[in-house]
């Protein structure tokens, strides 16, 4: 009896199990108009069983527990959970004010958007993957407000130039602070961009004087936790190919045209006359398509992550190889990273990553005169019996060898370079809860980077060939040790008042070192910079070695009164081993407030504002941006010759100055935020004024004290400036949502004091040795002006007294000419004598152009339509010049090199109306910067297009996929620009304060790429 009673009670337990496990749960998901939302998440909570909803806002679920609960999310919706939800639900979701709720990096924290009383920017995961970058920051380009991103060049591997509000600094840095996942001072380069799920940029000093003297140029947060939740474990594969191609090829002049002109540059050499004679109509060989090609991009990814009660784990390996668009140029790297967190228990957790990154850079892809992209449009498109691609050097056929006679495709071949990087960075955080509103957080990081490069021109390059090869091999070690030590402390105050205070001590202590060696002259070359020891001439051996430590007490305060009245003091003391006994201190304080009006009475029964908040704020940052032991007297090498021998010494390299301190910038800004229509449409707008003292200048001194220049706190300038930005969702129903963005930033900068013995300073960017001083830095002036002649045309025959096509030729009486300029002839260069004393000199030089742009921003659209999603990137800039160094070369009718085609409009008795000058040196004058060659680099780009598609997942659940997306992407698609050189954005120097000079750049090119992602 007890048997047949037991086994009816396990039939009737097993009939209920089964009965629960085959329960489907059908309902509809709408939101609070009634529409019905497709894509909504609904899964049954602590389990990954879930669906998600139809096009119809339907689902239906299979129930395997029989006191369910569900958890339904959507992106821009308040989650829900339902218990013992009933067949046939409807589900009403709320809209959820997401932008205000969402939670960014602050320094040394985290908090709401809508408690921010400083300026702080952020861009989301979304952002960086609809864009093509191989770098974090180039993803920042266009997207917010007050922030320039420049792509200085196109070659692989190549830096962003990143300014926030304008420059700070003129000889210290005015690069901004980047700080990854907690940890100060790590490059972007080194992190796999697909890795972030933030971004911050925190502009004002409000925000960034927590960072102190690191904080002055502003501050990128960026933020790669991707730590698995618990229930979030799996697998994830991508793989992204493409190819770059060239956007712009110049248009040169081919052979017979060339030789043609040659008759005219060099006259009397019977050479050029046979050759124009011989080979008229001959095109010869075009050298920019022997060595631009269409090159392959590849970018491959693969990840896991996992979970359970107490520990989330994280990794992942990603692999990009970029060919250069120009032949044997190219740049690969490996990005390894794992992370982890274990929760002890309810009060102490740790957290603790490593990460790998390699990055290796090969060919000639330098920039300049002497760079792989000038050596390709200058070579002369040889021609004749011979094949010429397949010779190293192409004699004259009078047997000579002009070194511009070189193969351009030889040069790539036989031009050994290679620079590799490893990276490695590892860190360590433990978390003690002592109380709910208590917190201690101790961590450490180590940075270590190892540099390597080696290059090598064999006999059969231009500079290799006159020494019999050149060879050098440089290594380099930078190590950095970071430590932080914090206190959180959040007490309960009632609901009237909420109080955040946290306070630590950090420090960091960075060592660097590097060595080189060097030999010209290899009777044997095939060991490359290996053979150095056996070079003919070995070069004197360098080494250099310095260390730097910096201490920090941190300290913040956050109070909020009534939900609507913010206030926010900050307070870091830094010292730094870079200045003299005595200024080794700085104290830089911040303090800002906002007043959420929004929330008063008066303002809550205007339905139209969902969000209203005034905002200022006040700081003091600080600079330290210059080498070890600058306060320092220091000694360099002096070699001198003794008694017929060669004798090593030594002597003072440069000055003590133990006065050597801090610069100073204090900044205030006042912003305002708006969102109406429940947020569907969010204004912000800041205005800012900076002003930086105590400039650490180079300044001159008498050569009387066996020095020309010394370093020390002398100088201000200050940046002023407005920012706009405005995002707007347009339309958002169950099939289509339409989103668009925009921003606009001004920012002016003036030299306020330079020093009391000059009022301005000529720069020289080293681009051109033969052109100095083409920059000027002058108080009460902006940074960036270029400096130089007003370029008048070209002298015509009414200048002249006499009219005769055949001369002689006497300028007249008003007619202005260079100083020590002789037989002055029609269709030779002219310019403006400014000052009207009849000569034009140095003193007649005068701003021609400034490489700082009076606007720049950019505007966005992402459309979504159903699986489908299409978003478009432009960015633009408005009146800023840039100096065309190719036009000043490449047209200049001199030497035997090739010309742009555009010199075939010269000037000459039958072609006069043409500022063109005439060919000849003489015609041509010296080497002068006019704004001749300045153009507007103004230009409106199409800066990134992606087109997506997320597979439905009943095509996937088959094959064990969670979720796959197929993108389609491109980058640099299209420019309108009247700059007539290779790009409007590219730029040689890497000074910003002579930024804007576009020589032997390596071209930006434009990018095409499909991509397949898949969660398993």
């Amino acid at each position: 009896m007890k048997k047949r009673t037991c086994l009816i009670i396990l039939s009737f337990l097993f009939c209920s199990i089964f009965t629960w496990a085959q329960t489907r749960i059908k309902g509809t998901v709408c939101d609070e108009q009634g529409e019905t939302l497709p894509g909504v998440n609904i899964v049954e909570k602590g389990t990954t069983n879930g669906v998600i909803s139809n096009f119809d806002g339907q689902f239906s679920i299979s129930i395997n527990s029989p006191k369910p609960t569900l958890v339904i999310s959507f992106i821009g919706f308040e989650t829900q959970e339902i218990s013992s939800p009933k067949n046939g639900i409807k589900i009403t979701l709320k809209n959820a004010n997401t932008q205000l709720e969402e939670v960014v990096a602050i320094g040394y924290g985290v908090k709401s958007k809508r408690d921010l009383t400083g300026s702080v920017a952020s861009i989301s995961a979304d952002n960086i993957e609809t864009s093509v970058i191989s770098n974090a920051t180039e993803a920042l380009a266009g997207r917010i407000a007050g922030v320039q991103v420049v792509s200085p060049s196109g070659s692989p591997g190549s830096g962003i130039s990143l300014n926030i509000r304008g420059l700070n600094s003129i000889s210290g840095s005015s690069s901004p602070l980047y700080v990854v996942d907690g940890f100060v001072g790590v490059d972007p380069s080194t992190i796999d961009a697909s890795e972030i799920t933030n971004m911050e940029i925190l502009k004002d000093a409000s925000a960034t004087s927590i960072y102190g003297s690191q904080g002055a140029n502003g501050v990128v947060i960026i933020t790669t936790n991707n730590l698995s939740k618990k229930g979030k474990n799996g697998f994830s594969v991508s793989a992204t190919a493409g190819f770059n191609e060239v956007i712009k090829r110049f248009d040169m002049l081919n052979g017979s045209e060339l030789y043609q002109m040659l008759t005219l540059m060099v006259p009397g050499k019977d050479i050029y006359t046979e050759w124009a004679e011989t080979y008229t109509d001959v095109d010869g060989i075009n050298w920019q398509n022997e060595a631009l090609r269409k090159a392959v991009y590849q970018n491959y990814k693969a990840s896991f992550k996992g979970s359970s009660n107490s520990t989330d784990y994280y990794g992942s390996v990603s692999y990009n190889d970029e060919e250069g668009i120009i032949k044997h140029t190219g740049f690969n790297k490996l990005n390894i990273n794992i992370r982890g967190e274990h929760r002890f228990n309810k009060k102490v957790s740790v957290k603790s990553g490593v990460s790998y990154n390699r990055q290796e850079k090969y060919g000639k892809s330098s920039n300049g005169k002497y760079g792989a992209y000038v050596k390709l449009l200058t070579a002369r498109p040889h021609f004749g019996d011979q094949n010429l691609l397949e010779q190293d050097f192409i004699l004259d056929e009078d047997g000579t060898l002009d070194y511009n006679n070189i193969n351009p495709i030889s040069e790539l071949e036989n031009y050994h370079s290679l620079n590799i990087e490893d990276y490695f960075r590892g860190d360590f955080e433990l978390t003690y809860k002592v109380t709910p509103s208590l917190r201690l957080v101790s961590r450490i990081a180590n940075q270590w980077r190892y540099k390597e490069s080696e290059n090598f021109q064999n006999n059969q390059t231009s500079s290799g060939r006159s020494k019999n090869g050149i060879a050098s091999y440089n290594t380099g070690k930078y190590n950095k040790i970071i430590n932080d030590n914090l206190v959180y402390y959040t007490p309960k105050l009632g609901r009237q008042h909420k109080l955040n205070l946290m306070a630590g001590f950090t420090q960091q202590e960075s060592i660097s070192s590097s060595n080189k060696v060097a030999a010209d002259g290899f009777d044997i070359d095939a060991l490359g910079v290996y053979g150095i020891p056996m070079g003919n001439t070995q070069k004197l051996p360098s080494m250099s070695k310095s260390k730097s430590v910096l201490y920090s007490y941190i300290g913040r305060l956050d109070y909020t009164l009534k939900d609507r009245y913010l206030f926010n003091f900050n307070f870091r003391a830094d010292g730094s081993s870079k200045f003299g006994d005595g200024n080794e201190w700085g104290y830089f304080p911040s303090g800002s407030f906002a007043w959420r009006m929004s929330e008063e009475k008066f303002i809550k029964s205007v339905k139209q504002i969902s969000n209203l908040k005034v905002r200022t704020s006040y700081g003091v940052n600080g600079n330290q941006g210059i080498s070890s032991y600058q306060s320092l007297s220091t000694y360099k090498n002096a070699n001198y010759t003794l008694d017929n021998g060669f004798t090593v010494g030594t002597a003072p390299k440069r000055l003590e100055n133990q006065e050597l301190k801090w610069e100073t910038t204090r900044q205030a800004n006042v912003g305002l935020d708006i969102g109406l229509f429940s947020n569907r449409l969010n204004i912000t707008t800041d205005a800012y004024y900076k002003k930086t003292t105590d400039l650490l200048l180079t300044v001159n001194v008498p050569s009387t004290s066996g020095f020309t220049s010394y370093l020390m706190n002398f100088g201000s300038l200050e940046n002023r400036g407005i920012e706009f930005d405005i995002n707007a969702l347009l339309i958002k129903n169950k099939m289509f949502q339409w989103n668009v963005n925009f921003n606009i930033s001004h920012n002016k900068n003036k030299v306020l004091k330079l020093s009391n013995d000059n009022s301005y300073q000529l720069l020289d960017d080293t681009w051109e040795s033969r052109i100095p001083d083409e920059f000027l830095l002058k108080e009460g002036e902006s940074i960036g002006l270029m400096y130089g002649y007003k370029f008048d045309g070209v002298y015509q025959l009414n200048h002249f007294l006499y009219d005769d096509i055949n001369g002689p030729y006497e300028l007249k009486g008003n007619v202005p000419q260079l100083a020590g300029q002789t037989k002055v002839k029609p269709g030779f260069v002219k310019y403006r004598d400014l000052n009207n004393d009849g000569v034009v000199n140095a003193d007649d030089r005068t701003v021609i152009g400034s490489s700082t742009p009076e606007f720049f921003g950019g505007f966005g659209s992402t459309f979504k339509y159903k699986a489908l999603s299409c978003n478009l990137l432009f960015t633009y800039q408005y009146d800023v010049d840039i100096l065309n160094g190719y036009k000043l070369e490449i047209e200049r009718m001199t030497g035997s090199s090739n010309k742009f085609a555009s010199v075939l409009d010269y000037w000459s008795i039958e072609n006069q109306d043409t500022d063109m000058p005439k060919p000849g040196i003489d015609a041509a004058g010296p080497y002068m910067m006019s704004d001749r060659y300045i153009e507007d680099a103004s230009y409106l780009r199409l800066k990134t297009v992606s087109l997506s598609y997320n597979v439905p997942r009943k095509y996937l659940t088959k094959m064990g996929i969670q979720s796959a997306n197929i993108q389609v992407a491109g980058k640099n698609l299209w420019t309108t620009t009247d700059y007539t050189g290779t790009d409007p954005e590219v730029s040689i120097s890497g000074n910003s304060l002579t930024r804007g000079v576009d020589y032997g750049t390596y071209p930006l090119p434009r990018t095409y790429v499909v991509s397949l992602k898949m969660n398993f």
